[in-house]
């Protein structure tokens, strides 16, 4: 009946489908199926049917986490909205706010992981800046010990795009190669 309530929602078009989902978990809370991990089994099935719609968050923030930080206030608004769920006299209304809510934390932790990744550097302009603060002659092995996270080869790429560029020459051969920015 759950499935099906379901289904019948969605080909209706008529609520928004984060509501939906909403809507399904809240009453799988209720229906209480499982003597126990109902809460795990209602978020697992909210991450399908999110994803199912479109809404890709679940995959990359953990809603079971933002569950958990915000317990009290999901216990408060589940048991609010529960009473008279089975006279079909339940009040859904904060127990959308509440989800939609999550999501929209869900959504903002997700852009600040985007956002934090895209402000850093990449390892080749972290390379580039590496060498060029250097104020003595150096060796590949120097910057790439200042870069452990900077596999030697990229090293050497960015350090022969350099080169070309005119950043920085070679001194010497061999062993007894070292490398200099140009000032």
């Amino acid at each position: 009946m759950l499935c099906r309530n379901y289904r019948a929602a969605c080909d209706e078009e008529r609520v928004p489908p984060l509501l939906i989902v909403a809507a399904f978990v809240f009453d799988l809370l209720c229906i209480h199926p499982f003597r126990d991990g109902n809460g795990r089994v209602s978020r697992l099935a909210a991450s399908l049917l999110l994803q199912s719609h479109g809404f890709e968050v679940a995959r990359y923030i953990s809603l079971e986490r933002l569950v958990e930080e915000s317990k009290e206030e999901y216990y408060r608004v589940l048991k609010l909205c529960s009473r008279r769920w089975h006279e079909g006299k339940n009040e859904i209304i904060p127990w959308w706010n509440y989800y939609l809510g999550l999501l929209r934390n869900a959504y903002k932790e997700f852009q600040r992981q985007v956002e934090s990744i895209e402000a850093r550097p990449a390892k080749s302009d972290l390379v580039r800046q590496t060498v060029l603060a250097q104020v003595d002659r150096f060796t590949l092995a120097d910057v790439a010990a200042l870069l452990p996270a900077a596999s030697p080869q990229l090293v050497k790429k960015v350090l022969a795009e350099m080169k070309k560029t005119g950043k920085v020459r070679l001194v010497g051969r061999g062993r007894g190669a070292r490398w200099e920015v140009i000032r």
